[in-house]
């Protein structure tokens, strides 16, 4: 069996590689989170003050996870109103209807951010910041990464490596898998 350093390293902290590290933290494997962006601001800069709205179903991952705002922070979406101009027809989605607390929720995304690094400096996982991915080999049961950091070149190997860091993957283009896209304009 091959020796790793990790179980898994997630490249990229933002919303969706910090949730699943909260999820995966604890749980007896270790894992690190690769974040380009420097220290110089306890979030990376994605976490700004634009509104996320999330779906009911987000919100409970989020939970499970322990990465989920304080309820004061968030605005519950309780009535959504489907139609298109110009067109017949009119939906209405209610939460007192569905018999759910809420429908979804507006969240600020530092506010998000911010429960997700509380949570991962509470866990075991390893974050990885200023570090970005200069090669990434994939071998029998590893791969090989190495990092370049804000104090040189680290090599580190995982059972998996988990591209979550964005549209333009820089991670699934070394890993060698295409992305099917749709341009909508």
């Amino acid at each position: 069996m091959t020796k790793v350093d990790y179980e898994v390293v997630i490249v990229g902290g933002g919303p969706v590689g910090a949730t699943l590290a909260c999820g995966l933290a604890n749980r007896g494997g270790r894992v690190a989170v690769i974040e380009s962006a420097d220290n110089t601001t306890p979030l990376p800069p994605g976490y700004d003050s634009r509104a996320y709205a999330l779906a009911l179903g987000s919100r409970l991952l989020l939970e499970a996870t322990g990465g989920w705002p304080a309820d004061a922070t968030t605005t519950p979406i309780n009535r959504i109103d489907i139609a298109q101009q110009h067109f017949p027809g009119h939906a209405v989605l209610d939460s007192a209807v569905e018999q759910v607390p809420a429908l979804g929720y507006v969240v600020i995304a530092h506010d998000l951010g911010a429960a997700l690094y509380d949570r991962l400096a509470a866990s075991d996982v390893e974050l990885v910041r200023p570090a970005s991915i200069t090669t990434l080999a994939h071998g029998r049961g590893a791969c090989r990464l190495t990092l370049e950091t804000g104090t040189g070149n680290r090599e580190v190997t995982a059972r998996v490596v988990v591209a979550a860091d964005g549209a333009r993957s820089t991670t699934r283009e070394q890993a060698g898998l295409a992305a099917h896209t749709i341009d909508y304009g």
